[in-house]
């Protein structure tokens, strides 16, 4: 069972974690493209689409990541942690 009031919702965090994931992909294909490897897989046309794509993704995940304002960020204190019902 998830206590909602546990866990804050943190839309940056989940963001950051999917730009993460498109980062993995469009690196992954990078590779694919310097080893030559790419040439078991894609048509030189699939994969320029594919990088394409997923350089739109990381760019799409990194517009709505909103990066805090170095001078407005504050130290928020440690909150002890909850008891977990048994």
């Amino acid at each position: 069972m998830h206590d909602s009031s546990s866990t804050p919702w943190q839309p940056n965090a989940l963001a950051r974690k999917w730009r993460a994931l498109a980062e993995r992909r469009r690196n992954h294909l990078a590779e694919l493209y310097q080893s030559g490897a790419w040439t078991r897989y894609f048509s030189e046309e699939t994969l320029r689409a594919h990088l394409l794509d997923a350089t739109r993704e990381v760019e799409r995940w990194n517009t709505m990541i909103e990066e805090p304002d170095p001078a407005a960020v504050e130290l928020a204190p440690a909150r002890p942690p909850t008891p977990r019902a048994a």
